[in-house]
């Protein structure tokens, strides 16, 4: 299945998740950013998810003092005392493997084998879809799976060339930046085709706040604290 043949199973989906569902990703052991991102996943307008695995016990550190300037995480201390760092991070993966069953969803873990990278699992409604990003041999087939737009993952080949035809979002035109979905912008645009992708942004952003304003609201709370930290970057 590709990312053209998902968009004709997506434009069926109702888009609605139980409100039970919608609780339960919630409450999972990721951060933020990934919640919202299972949820888009599940709802199945975003074909694959993917998630850093940083162990429960970093994750519950960053949860509990999100503003952390200065300190070290379980994670940093563990690999600076040359400690195993597995165990949690397996602790994690498990939690993970029982919240996409609840949902229906397929995944996979990939192991790095460099102990300075974490594990990553993604995770996905299909199995077709799911085997697309196990199979990327670079970013830009990572980045179709992944359901960003075509033209975007194209653009985003020139990052750090002198035909760099990619733009930020906070260089969009003010109009732009005021709307409602300005802040779910998380990936870079094509000087070209702007226009177009942030219709995809749009739509992920209208199913998140119909399922569940809660995230919605949380979220636009947290990039409005980082706009106000670092205005040059939103």
């Amino acid at each position: 299945m590709n990312t053209e043949s998902f968009s004709n199973i997506e434009s069926t989906k109702s888009e609605n998740l139980d409100r039970e569902l919608v609780e339960i990703i919630k409450n999972a052991v990721v951060r933020l950013d990934d919640r919202i991102t299972i949820l888009l996943v599940a709802s199945e307008v975003k074909p694959v998810g993917r998630v850093e695995v940083e162990g429960l016990e970093s994750f519950l550190f960053f949860e509990k003092k999100p503003q952390w300037q200065g300190k070290k995480s379980p994670l940093e201390q563990f690999y600076n005392l040359g400690v195993d760092h597995k165990e949690d991070l397996v602790n994690q993966i498990n939690e993970l493997e029982k919240l996409f069953k609840k949902l229906g969803l397929l995944y996979f873990v990939e192991w790095n084998n460099n102990p300075s990278k974490t594990p990553v699992i993604y995770y996905s409604k299909y199995k077709e879809l799911l085997e697309n990003a196990k199979n990327a041999k670079n970013s830009k087939e990572l980045g179709l799976a992944l359901g960003y737009p075509q033209s975007a993952v194209e653009a985003f080949q020139s990052v750090g060339k002198k035909n760099d035809s990619t733009m930020r979002s906070v260089d969009l035109p003010e109009e732009e930046k005021a709307k409602e979905f300005y802040p779910f912008i998380g990936f870079r645009l094509s000087k070209n085709n702007w226009q177009e992708e942030i219709q995809t942004v749009q739509r992920w952003s209208e199913v998140l706040k119909k399922n569940s304003p809660e995230l919605f609201d949380e979220y636009v709370e947290e990039f409005k604290r980082r706009k106000k930290e670092y205005p040059e970057l939103h």
